[in-house]
């Protein structure tokens, strides 16, 4: 797409809290807003950005942690399985606020101007893209346990739960909690991955930060070896 413009908020851009990598990823989801949607690949974003997939997974987590954008699973069916298109994207531009809901139009001065409130408000300029109406955002704590317990869903050895969900909780303070998640996922299904018994404990993955490792080496055929597994500190 060549031709038109995108709209992104002055407040997004000037947001020292937002990394410029979000701030482009949600400009290039804006340059495609429409009637057709927003459904680029990753593997697109990163050829138009010049980045690798892992930065665009990366900074699209942190969009929808902050609420600037919602992910759409696109649908082959009505069984809801999957038919291997790209996930759509619901843009956000208002956000929300650090105490939780939205920032919407009932935050904005009127106008037209009175004595004691100037216009010009940044929030005022804030175009709407959303293409259907922003619900209500969860608190933060039942966001980061329903996170938690997809985490858990995919990881591929379940054990130790009260002490996973504390180190989720921990990690999550730093790091956007859906690209754990993600992490995890990629995880499990790495084809290099190790017997059940060798695999960490979700608790260790987390603590050692593992949701932004490389693919595993490709393992030799038989079982590995003993020297190998305390190489990659898979055994606890």
């Amino acid at each position: 797409m060549t031709e038109g413009f995108a709209a992104v908020p002055n407040w997004i851009i000037r947001d020292p809290s937002i990394s410029r990598g979000a701030v482009s990823v949600f400009m290039a989801l804006a340059s495609r807003s429409g009637p057709g949607g927003i459904h680029p690949s990753q593997a697109t974003l990163a050829r138009e950005l010049e980045v690798s997939e892992r930065s665009v997974r990366r900074w699209l987590a942190e969009l929808e942690e902050r609420g600037l954008i919602q992910r759409v699973a696109r649908r082959a069916n009505s069984r809801g399985k999957g038919n291997g298109l790209p996930d759509g994207y619901t843009l956000h531009p208002n956000g929300k606020t650090q105490e939780g809901p939205a920032m919407g139009v009932r935050s904005v001065p009127k106008r037209p101007a009175t004595g004691d409130v100037a216009t010009g408000h940044s929030l005022q300029a804030t175009p709407l893209i959303e293409e259907e109406p922003v619900k209500k955002n969860p608190g933060e704590s039942d966001r980061t346990e329903e996170l938690f317990e997809k985490f858990y869903e995919v990881y591929p050895r379940k054990v130790g739960k009260v002490d996973a969900r504390k180190a989720f909780a921990k990690a999550a303070r730093s790091t956007p909690a859906q690209y754990i998640v993600e992490g995890a996922a990629r995880f499990a299904a790495d084809p290099n991955l190790p017997e059940k018994q060798y695999i960490p404990h979700p608790s260790s993955w987390l603590n050692k930060g593992r949701w932004d490792d490389e693919p595993l080496p490709q393992r030799a055929e038989s079982a590995p070896q003993r020297g190998y597994v305390d190489d990659m500190d898979w055994a606890r």
